[in-house]
């Protein structure tokens, strides 16, 4: 970030006070051969300058400070601001596929697929994964949902992880259809916990639900890359006075948005490229298992950092931000 004039006035005061200083001690030579009294004067003159330009001097880069930070503290918000509008567009593409299944209950896996052809999500939502529907089952409908399936055509559908659980759900849909997404058509979602924990939170609130960072099962063996879901439920003749109240209502399933964090955020932060040093945590503690971001980069000089929290997808998010050098 440019400097302000404040930077020149610097340069100036100390060019000046160090002529003046060279000055004093040109005259104080002069005085050790004539007054004793004289000498003394200006011995006192230099001491004070020096006290002065100290003073002025901390003053000076005290208002830098104050100036850099204000300046930071607007970069910084309007950085944060910015993921929070990117995640909430997230939540209102994953509106408009809930609406599907209501105005479509019987929806075909056609038609989903060409709904998703239409979002266009590669343009307008970079960094997304994958846009799907999981089904609830109980585990009387579990092989006559299976059967239905392979019927249709997927002769090797099944639903993992195997096991005997109270309730199974199964990843039915989901686009784009590619190699890895593939990895997680029948994925039971429900059996793993940290999916659990956001799709219940969905059905109880009927909000968009945001886990904690995941492994995704599309990233196969890479466990070094966060993933998020993003879950919506879809209910069966729930008015919307039931879910506001947080009645629990029969549910079909949920519709539901996987992305990666990084590149999700790095798109967002192209054009905020002077937040500098960069952290977002999945909790108000700074913690580093709950580290979802960090965009790295050298420290300014400046010591101080900002913090500011936002609640997103049911869970808190806690932005730490500090200027690098170049701002």
């Amino acid at each position: 970030m440019a400097q302000f004039d404040i930077d020149s006035l610097k340069n100036e005061f100390v060019h000046s006070t160090y002529a003046l200083l060279m000055e004093l001690v040109i005259r104080t030579n002069q005085s050790l051969l004539l007054k004793p009294f004289t000498f003394v004067t200006s011995f006192v003159a230099f001491l004070f300058c020096l006290v002065l330009t100290y003073f002025v001097a901390g003053k000076m880069a005290e208002m830098e400070s104050v100036r850099l930070e204000a300046a930071y503290n607007v970069t910084f918000n309007q950085a944060v601001d910015a993921v929070v509008v990117k995640i909430n567009a997230y939540e209102e593409m994953l509106r408009a596929t809930q609406g599907l299944f209501y105005v479509s209950p019987d929806l075909s896996r056609e038609d989903f697929a060409n709904f998703y052809q239409s979002l266009k999500l590669e343009e307008n939502y970079p960094g997304i994964q994958g846009l799907g529907y999981v089904v609830a089952l109980s585990p009387e409908q579990k092989q006559m949902h299976i059967n239905a399936v392979r019927q249709s055509g997927m002769l090797s559908y099944d639903i993992h992880p195997q096991g005997v659980r109270d309730k199974y759900t199964s990843n039915l849909y989901i686009e784009p259809v590619t190699k890895k997404n593939m990895r997680a058509l029948g994925f039971d979602m429900y059996a793993d916990i940290t999916r659990r924990d956001a799709m219940d939170r969905a059905v109880k609130t009927g909000k968009a639900s945001i886990t904690e960072k995941v492994f995704l099962k599309q990233d196969g063996s890479d466990s070094t890359i966060n993933g998020l879901l993003m879950y919506l439920p879809v209910y069966i003749d729930a008015s919307e006075s039931d879910v506001a109240i947080g009645k629990r209502t029969i549910h079909s399933g949920w519709v539901y948005a996987v992305f990666r964090i990084d590149d999700v955020l790095q798109d967002v932060l192209m054009t905020h490229k002077n937040v500098g040093l960069l952290n977002i945590y999945d909790d108000e503690a700074e913690k580093s298992e709950s580290l979802l971001f960090s965009q790295p980069g050298v420290a300014s000089e400046e010591s101080f950092s900002l913090q500011k929290s936002y609640e997103v997808g049911g869970r808190t998010w806690s932005f730490v931000g500090q200027p690098d050098r170049e701002f």
